[in-house]
């Protein structure tokens, strides 16, 4: 674990560019790569909002639509290992191109369980560990 940390801030300190998307995993069996929005990270308390991009490398199907990249903006909570989707957003296009082909911002979910192995485990490693400097208050 702390050997994905020391990474994760590794790439955030020699990334520079913390308003654009930074790659932090890129999955060929899965068919996709993660991205994270470090300028949308914000902390209060044990809990961190942030925006996360996933770009397919080819097209998904998400419901009746179908998509090659898709944005979220989660709460996590450091303390309880939780993660709940606030907003979703699905692109026609890679890397938040082309025309939204869904979209759902009035989410009311429960939290779920960090799942291990998965780039929600490292968007959740993201959130709750990259200094406070990264990141505003919300």
């Amino acid at each position: 674990m702390k050997k994905i940390l020391t990474m994760l801030l590794l790439m955030v300190v020699s990334t520079n560019v913390l308003s654009e998307w930074t790659k932090v995993s890129d999955s060929s069996h899965a068919n996709r790569t993660a991205y994270v929005e470090y300028h949308s990270i914000l902390k209060k308390d044990n809990k961190v909002k942030m925006t996360s991009l996933t770009d397919f490398k080819k097209a998904e199907k998400y419901g009746d639509h179908t998509l090659l990249s898709m944005v979220t903006r989660d709460e996590y909570d450091c303390e309880k290992n939780t993660i709940r989707l606030i907003d979703i957003y699905g692109y026609s296009g890679n890397m938040k191109s082309g025309d939204i082909v869904f979209t759902d911002s009035s989410i009311t979910g429960e939290a779920q369980s960090i799942k291990s192995g998965t780039s929600e485990e490292t968007f959740f490693e993201i959130a709750c560990h990259v200094p406070e400097f990264y990141g505003g208050s919300s």
